[in-house]
């Protein structure tokens, strides 16, 4: 697994995280 599809996997979850907020 690349260590950028991870980043770019957390910084979404991240995002959903605040807009839910």
């Amino acid at each position: 697994m690349s260590n950028t599809v991870s980043n770019i996997q957390l910084t979404r979850f991240c995002f959903i995280y605040l807009f839910i907020f």
